[in-house]
């Protein structure tokens, strides 16, 4: 009888070891967003007959590439709603990061479908970098 429960406590740990190990190793290897590498980044805004599609300027993508960049990429369906129309674009259009259309700090990355999320402040500081390139939140 005891053989028999020392089996089962030695599977239940196993177990327990293996799913453990699977959570590990998915948030260590998990997809992150890697803003830094690249050169340039423009702002593209197609909205409320404003056709914006401009380069930021150096401090300006420095400080953008910043706050986005170590993100964690998870998939969702938020409601804040995406476009293409409204999004970062980075070298040129290799990433493009879509800026959720409300207040809400998610974005979308394009290639991909998943999202990542920063901080309301983060979104703050991002929207007020947008204003000089004459972009506005929320685009509804």
């Amino acid at each position: 009888m005891k053989v028999i429960e020392v089996k089962k406590f030695l599977y239940l740990l196993v177990f327990i070891v293996i799913i453990t190990g699977v959570i590990l190793i998915r948030n260590i290897v998990s997809d992150k967003t890697q803003t830094l590498r690249y050169k340039n980044v423009s702002i593209k805004y197609d909205f409320l007959q404003k056709n914006i599609d401009e380069r930021l300027s150096k401090s300006d993508s420095e400080e953008i590439k910043k706050i986005l960049n170590n993100r964690s990429l998870f998939s969702d369906n938020p409601s804040c709603g995406f476009s293409k129309d409204i999004s970062f674009q980075f070298n040129d259009g290799d990433i493009i990061y879509s800026i959720a259309r409300d207040t809400c700090p998610m974005f979308k990355d394009e290639k991909t479908g998943t999202y990542f999320q920063i901080s309301e402040k983060e979104r703050d500081r991002i929207n007020k970098i947008l204003e000089k390139y004459g972009v506005t939140f929320p685009a509804l």
